[in-house]
């Protein structure tokens, strides 16, 4: 779900798995042990590949995806502002 929810909140562009996991909070480890699932499930794809690095990016055109992003935006909808 971390990994998701880097990928929904920067969807205008594609990040590669340090930034992920950085901003995640989770180890890059944690980030490889999950990504070619959530790629194979056709929710995150890979756009590109910069130097060594693959790129990834949320999967716009996947249902699910769609509608896990919908739900995080929905929630902000409830969160107070200060």
């Amino acid at each position: 779900m971390k990994i998701l929810t880097v990928l929904i909140g920067e969807s205008d562009h594609d990040l590669n798995p340090t930034d992920i996991s950085r901003l995640a909070g989770i180890d890059r480890s944690t980030f490889y042990e999950h990504i070619d699932d959530l790629v194979a499930y056709d929710i995150v794809e890979e756009t590109r590949t910069v130097g060594n690095s693959q790129m990834y990016q949320i999967n716009r055109d996947n249902p699910a995806a769609e509608d896990l992003a919908q739900f995080e935006w929905d929630l902000l909808d409830y969160i107070p502002e200060e």
